[in-house]
């Protein structure tokens, strides 16, 4: 089975008597039998094409006679399904092996669409939620640290035009508290960035900076159970996975519940993570389809990314509950 990449086709599989070693081996389309059977999207067999193309990996498929079959998924050539040397009764292929190919690569053509598809949604999923990270971060900056430093830009060219010393110190010393501020918050917003306690001391630390920092913020209470052996640390992946979700699931308890509590649950047991973040605020309807209206995309990507599972569990009026299972892969143990 070859599909294309670009200007090239790409051979994705092979079975049989060939030599494996040919997936992922590219050639140009243009001149090709596999661009000449996708452009004219209809079965041509080897013997009968002469000079109109050439099979470009020849050298390596040691045959006397090909049928090749486009990959057709509504209409639209997707690849290309190439058999070779039919053996029972000589290599050429028959009429009979032509039709029998075509139902295999119109089962093929569903199968290789379905997973084009597939891939495609989970670039779009991932780009949208990269966005919103990007816009969060924008708002963040603008609406803390850009109008802080405006106002102390108007704060200290107001008293370097008035030329009273007293209001001049005044000013000064308004600025430096005004920067104190600054600096606090360009640390935390690095701090929801990256913690530097992430890298160094573990996923448990830098959630602990995180739930209190939540709390001063919003000004709710937000509890935090981990029960992560840390003896050995997880891998970072999953370290940083861990960090992230809570992290979006507290993001939306602040901005959507309207809740007085929060409280995040870690335990680790069978091999697994399970992570348990539940708020007392309003809830809503239809929490498995609501993803995209509240900021679960990047979440469920994130998790689907490392091989776990997540479940959103809301009743109106009584708050809602995001439930996390991933693999506890830990950083394997240095040789002694």
């Amino acid at each position: 089975i070859a599909l294309p990449d670009g200007d090239d086709m790409v051979i994705q599989l092979v079975a049989g008597d060939i030599d494996h070693s040919l997936v992922g081996m590219r050639a140009p389309l243009e001149g090709s039998v596999t661009g000449h059977v996708m452009a004219a999207r209809r079965p041509e067999r080897l013997s009968e094409l002469g000079d109109r193309a050439r099979f470009v990996w020849q050298e390596y498929v040691d045959a006397e006679a090909g049928l090749f079959v486009p990959l057709l998924y509504r209409g639209r050539p997707l690849g290309v399904l190439a058999a070779f040397d039919r053996t029972e009764d000589g290599p050429e292929f028959h009429a009979e092996d032509e039709r029998l190919m075509q139902a295999f690569a119109a089962a093929g053509a569903s199968a290789v669409a379905t997973a084009q598809n597939v891939a495609a949604e989970g670039v779009r999923r991932a780009l949208a939620a990269s966005e919103q990270e990007r816009r969060r971060w924008a708002r963040e900056l603008h609406d803390e640290t850009l109008q802080d430093l405006a106002a102390l830009r108007m704060l200290l060219s107001t008293a370097r035009r008035g030329r009273d010393p007293e209001q001049l110190a005044g000013a000064v010393d308004d600025a430096v508290e005004a920067l104190g501020r600054g600096i606090d918050g360009l640390r935390a917003l690095i701090a929801d960035v990256r913690p530097a306690a992430l890298d160094h001391l573990g996923v448990g630390d830098a959630l602990a900076s995180l739930t209190r920092r939540v709390a001063e913020r919003a000004g709710m209470e937000v509890s935090l159970s981990c029960g992560i052996d840390e003896t050995t640390r997880l891998v970072p992946e999953l370290e940083s996975t861990i960090y992230r979700v809570v992290q979006e699931a507290l993001n939306n308890v602040v901005k959507h519940a309207g809740a007085e509590k929060a409280g995040v649950e870690i335990a680790e047991r069978d091999g697994r993570v399970h992570i348990l973040v539940r708020d007392d605020g309003r809830g809503f309807e239809g929490a498995g389809s609501r993803k995209d209206g509240f900021g679960l995309i990047g979440m469920e990507e994130r998790v689907e990314l490392v091989g776990g599972e997540l479940e959103v569990r809301s009743v109106p009026g009584e708050g809602t509950e995001v439930a996390i299972m991933l693999p506890a892969h830990r950083v394997a143990a240095a040789a002694t």
